[in-house]
């Protein structure tokens, strides 16, 4: 019997990281060993190219019920900047007997928002981001036997759209409305406060939880919410506060 679980995570480069927790295993004896990570599903040629594909190293298991970091590498074949995708990797669980999946979706988006449209953080021609696993991921319950991954998604500059698509428009198009609705919010107290970017710094300097009065249809909105708090402060610490004011008062 099977059973499949599906969770959330976006990682890579272009943005900033939303990891929904998986169950935190019980304390178990360290027995470090590494697992390939299996490429499935992969794009057919189209003009002669395939169009995105992925490389992997192994998957690290600290334990047997314990993935510790894995990377993967996705690649644009094409001469089109590709501007999100989402790639779903599944660890397969021997659960006493039964196997059983866990989803995760993983995904990069360059065009968060147009605060943050620059052209050098897409995935170029020829280029790479990476995917994967930010940190550890535990299982109460189960042996891990197997990580495979594949492309789910991916978006291009022209508009330009491939993959099967299980979830990943839905997802980048559910974090980009996030995005706008928070950026209204504090565009508000920003005026509120005499166009003041050090009166409403403190609103953006910590990872407390997002304004109250503000409505999301789902958890994807408010992480589009959060990953544009985490970029704007990233903005401000690296370019300074002009970069962002040029948008707000343009």
């Amino acid at each position: 019997m099977k059973n499949t679980v599906f969770r959330l995570l976006v990682f890579g480069s272009l943005l900033i990281c939303l990891w929904v927790a998986s169950p935190k295993s019980k304390s178990s004896q360290k027995t470090d060993q590494y697992l390939p990570v299996v490429i499935t599903d992969e794009f057919q040629r189209k003009d002669g190219i395939v169009p995105a594909n992925l490389r992997c190293g192994p998957a690290h298991l600290t334990a047997p019920n314990v993935v510790s970091q894995f990377q993967c590498a996705l690649k644009n074949n094409t001469t089109t900047p590709i501007t999100a995708a989402n790639a779903i990797f599944t660890v397969t669980l021997d659960q006493s007997g039964t196997e059983s999946r866990d989803e995760v979706s993983s995904v990069v988006d360059a065009c968060l928002h147009d605060d943050f449209n620059e052209i050098g953080t897409r995935i170029g021609p020829g280029r790479e981001t990476t995917v994967g696993l930010p940190g550890p991921v535990s299982y109460d319950d189960g042996t891990v036997k197997r990580i495979e991954i594949r492309i789910d998604y991916v978006e291009f500059e022209d508009g330009t759209e491939i993959g099967p698509d299980q979830m990943g428009s839905r997802i980048i198009k559910a974090m980009r409305s996030g995005a706008a609705k928070y950026r209204e919010w504090l565009l508000s107290q920003y005026i509120k406060n005499g166009q003041s970017f050090s009166a409403i710094a403190p609103l953006i300097q910590n990872n407390d939880s997002l304004p109250a009065g503000l409505q999301f249809k789902d958890p994807n909105e408010q992480q589009g919410a959060i990953s544009y708090r985490s970029r704007l402060r990233n903005l401000s610490q690296t370019r300074g506060t002009g970069e962002i004011e040029k948008h707000w008062k343009g």
